[in-house]
C-alpha cells in the first residue's frame, strides 16, 4: 500500500479494510470450511497486521479497525479447540504444515496484541505459540532422526517431516512454513542464523588450515 500519491494510498487502504471486514463477515458466517480455516485465518492475521502498520498515521481509526479484525478472528488459533491445543493434545493426529501455518498467523497477531497493548491476548497467545513450537521441534528432530536411519538423504537435513506419523516425508513448501513461524516468533533468529553461518565458515577455515599442518617457511 506504499505510494507517493496520497489518494492512491487512501483507496488501497480503505480497499485492504474493506476486504478484511468482508472476510471477517464471511469467517463468522460460517462460509469458511473447517479444513480451511487455519490457513484462511493465517491470510487474515497477516494482512491485518499489514493493514493497521500502513493506517497507522494516516487512519488511526481504520488501523484500530484493522486490528480489531485480526484479533476478534486470531483467537480461534488459541482456542482450546483451535489447532495449537491439538498439536499438544492430539499430535499423532496433526499434520505439521496445518500447525505451522496456524504459528504464522498467531505470530502475527501476537504482535498486534502486543502493540495494541492487550496483556490478556498476548499471555494466551504464547501459551498456544507453545504448543506449536514443541510440536514442530518434534518434526525436526525426527527428520534428523531418519537421516541418521538413512530414510532420507542427507539434503533433508533441517527440514521438517510431513506429521509426526510420517516423519520421513517432507515436502518444500511445509518446511518454509515451519521456518517462517520459527523467524517470526523466535526475535533475532534470522541474526543468530546469519551469526551462526559465519562462525561455520570460520571454524571450517581454522580446520582446514590444522589439517595442512604447519607451513615451513622455504630456506
Amino acid at each position: 500500500m506504499a505510494s507517493s500519491d496520497d489518494a492512491a494510498s487512501a483507496r488501497y487502504g480503505a480497499a485492504a479494510l474493506g476486504a478484511l471486514l468482508a472476510y471477517n463477515g464471511r469467517f463468522s458466517g460460517g462460509d469458511v470450511s473447517a479444513s480451511h480455516a487455519t490457513f484462511f485465518l493465517n491470510w487474515h492475521a497477516q494482512a491485518a497486521r499489514a493493514t493497521a502498520d500502513a493506517l497507522a498515521t494516516r487512519d488511526p481509526g481504520g488501523a484500530r479497525t484493522a486490528v480489531d479484525c485480526g484479533l476478534a478472528l486470531s483467537d480461534c488459533l488459541a482456542a482450546s479447540r483451535g489447532p495449537l491445543h491439538a498439536a499438544a493434545k492430539t499430535p499423532m493426529r496433526m499434520a505439521t504444515v496445518e500447525v505451522a501455518c496456524a504459528l504464522e498467523g498467531l505470530a502475527d497477531a501476537l504482535a498486534i496484541a502486543s502493540d495494541a497493548g492487550d496483556i490478556h491476548r498476548v499471555a494466551l497467545y504464547r501459551r498456544a505459540a507453545s504448543s506449536g513450537l514443541r510440536f514442530l521441534l518434534r518434526l525436526h528432530a525426527a527428520a534428523r532422526d531418519a537421516v541418521a536411519a538413512g530414510q532420507l538423504p542427507p539434503p533433508a537435513m533441517g527440514g521438517f517431516g510431513a506429521a509426526l506419523a510420517v516423519p520421513w516425508q517432507q515436502r518444500c513448501d511445509v518446511t518454509a512454513h515451519a521456518v517462517a513461524a520459527l523467524l517470526k516468533l523466535l526475535p533475532g533468529a534470522a541474526d543468530d542464523a546469519e551469526q551462526a553461518g559465519k562462525a561455520l565458515e570460520e571454524r571450517r577455515g581454522a580446520e582446514a588450515n590444522a589439517a595442512e599442518g604447519p607451513q615451513t617457511p622455504p630456506p
